[in-house]
């Protein structure tokens, strides 16, 4: 099938005009992602990149690959950072991504390496502290509890 001159002419600028729609879209989407959405609309119209693209200030670690370095659970490290304070822009940031096993958008937090040596600190200081913690509700072997809860051994006679 030949086409004319005037229908190339309306394909091309059909396809142009759809190239242009999908940059506004892309262009309209804000947040922190604005600089790279500029820099994908840019090559939607041209077709090459033309605007850098962004690059992070430092390598990022996520929850769990820092608990493989530090020997505990990702768990501990999020609940560490939530209640001391390291979830902050000076030791990470929140970043888009896709949940592991599903389809959803998740916002993990991304540790800095600056992040790494603090959490190391917080993990010692509350491993120290669950350790003397044990000590202390530990009673002594030649006494006798006579309570019948005790607080300091938490036996139950």
């Amino acid at each position: 099938m030949d086409l004319t001159d005037y229908q190339q002419m309306m394909a091309e600028t059909r396809k142009c005009n759809a190239g242009i729609r999908a940059a506004q879209i892309l262009e309209r989407m804000a947040g922190t992602y604005r600089q790279v959405l500029q820099a994908y609309a840019a090559k939607e119209i041209t077709g090459k990149f033309l605007l850098p693209l962004s690059a992070l200030p430092e390598r990022t670690y996520s929850a769990t690959e820092l608990g493989k370095m530090l020997g505990c659970a990702a768990q501990r490290i999020g609940i560490l950072a939530n209640a001391n304070g390291p979830k902050c822009d000076k030791y990470g940031a929140f970043f888009n991504d896709k949940a592991k096993h599903s389809n959803k958008e998740v916002q993990p937090f991304r540790y800095y390496e600056s992040a790494v040596s603090v959490l190391r600190v917080l993990l010692n200081a509350t491993l120290k502290a669950q350790i003397i913690k044990k000590f202390i509700n530990v009673q002594p072997e030649n006494t006798a509890c006579t309570e019948i809860r005790c607080r300091r051994c938490l036996c139950f006679r």
